[in-house]
């Protein structure tokens, strides 16, 4: 409507007309156990490490197709992420042996990180179709690649993690984008209220 109200037509007032809100979301996640259960129903190495690094990093599943070999030194890698920002992601002990064991098994000179069965570098797509493969195997429907990232972000708050980090870990923008993760403390302080609480 505004497009056709700046060049002259006769239609509503667009501030007229009520946007809806949209409500808060609280993001799927899964327990580091449910995590562990995933990577123990992955068949191959590389859907190990795959696994294994979403978890652990909490980078989303087109910056996990675009790493490269080379990126990942020690247990630390950077990413180019939306608005074209580098952000410093971790890789822990679990996903740099994974990674590891499969890089041993390649014998190619392909600078990408993961490739698929026919020796090309995996695209998002490709990771979503193993975790539909995955998920299947380990009875867990409801578990995407990007619940991987909601399951890093909570298991940081959980830990008592400050939020102002893990929005720099997430490369979230705006502290407000993190904030949705914070049900985790909320379940903290039921608890608190339960344990405090008396009449």
């Amino acid at each position: 409507l505004t497009y056709a109200k700046n060049r002259g037509y006769d239609v509503l007032n667009p501030e007229t007309i009520p946007v809806p809100k949209r409500g808060d979301k609280v993001p799927s996640y899964i327990s580091k156990e449910d995590v562990t259960k995933l990577i123990d129903n992955a068949i191959s190495v590389r859907d190990k490490a795959l696994i294994s690094l979403l978890y652990s990093s909490g980078i989303r599943v087109g910056e996990c197709s675009r790493l490269n070999r080379e990126d990942i030194k020690g247990d630390t890698f950077t990413v180019i992420g939306k608005g074209n920002k580098a952000r410093l992601c971790f890789v822990d002990k679990r996903a740099q042996h994974y990674i590891r064991v499969y890089l041993a098994t390649r014998r190619d000179n392909n600078p990408a990180l993961f490739l698929t069965e026919k020796k090309v570098r995996i695209t998002s797509g490709r990771i979503q179709e193993v975790f539909k493969e995955v998920r299947a195997r380990a009875d867990m429907p409801h578990v995407h690649a990007h619940t991987l990232r909601h399951s890093f972000a909570t298991n940081l708050l959980q830990q008592n993690c400050n939020l102002y980090y893990v929005q720099r870990m997430l490369g979230h923008q705006s502290l407000q984008t993190t904030q949705q993760y914070l049900h985790v403390v909320d379940e903290d302080l039921h608890k608190q209220y339960r344990l405090h609480h008396s009449i």
